[in-house]
């Protein structure tokens, strides 16, 4: 694996944060063993701002975000895009029983990085000193490429290995409200 970051802060206002990641895996075949995997962030503290000190200045803090990234998972087994042979499958032939060996499941060479996208835009808001605070988040999360055992006919014989096949989409809002009564103390 490799892994990079930058991050950017400019006056406390303006943020920004980048990454990649470039994972390999023994898990997939040659030619898909690879995956990259980058994500950024940006951030603008609203309450920094001139403009908002001197009009609203019981804003204690305002901050707009967004951000987007990919994950990727390679926790599917070990070697499934390989053909798998099991001994112990005795035949008999004549008279004679003779050690055999069967192949079980049929090889998917073709499989790759299950691939996770996530979005996320969100503002964060406090008044009075932060005794009043406020987070709102909208998330996006889709999963795509999920590796999953498609059913075979029985006349194949075999198993099926995982193909990806699979894309499940999660979204929604995610709200929270805070309110403190003491200040802390350092």
């Amino acid at each position: 694996s490799y892994f990079a970051r930058l991050q950017y802060d400019y006056l406390g206002k303006y943020l920004f944060e980048a990454n990649v990641r470039y994972d390999g895996s023994s898990r997939f075949d040659k030619g898909r063993k690879y995956g990259l995997f980058p994500s950024f962030s940006l951030g603008w503290r609203v309450s920094e701002e001139n403009f908002m000190k001197e009009n609203l200045p019981w804003i204690y803090n305002l901050k707009i975000r967004g951000s987007w990234g990919e994950l990727g998972n390679q926790q599917i087994g070990n070697y499934p895009y390989q053909a798998i042979l099991s001994s112990g499958n005795n035949a008999i032939w004549g008279n004679n029983v003779n050690a055999g060996v069967v192949l079980n499941t049929v090889a998917n060479q073709d499989i790759t990085w299950e691939t996770t996208a996530i979005t996320d835009i969100g503002v964060d808001f406090s008044v009075w000193e932060g005794k009043v605070s406020a987070t709102v988040d909208y998330y996006n999360k889709t999963t795509r490429d999920i590796l999953y055992s498609i059913t075979t006919a029985g006349t194949l014989g075999l198993n099926a290995s995982p193909s990806n096949a699979g894309k499940v989409k999660n979204a929604g809002w995610d709200f929270n409200l805070s309110f403190k009564t003491k200040s802390e103390i350092s």
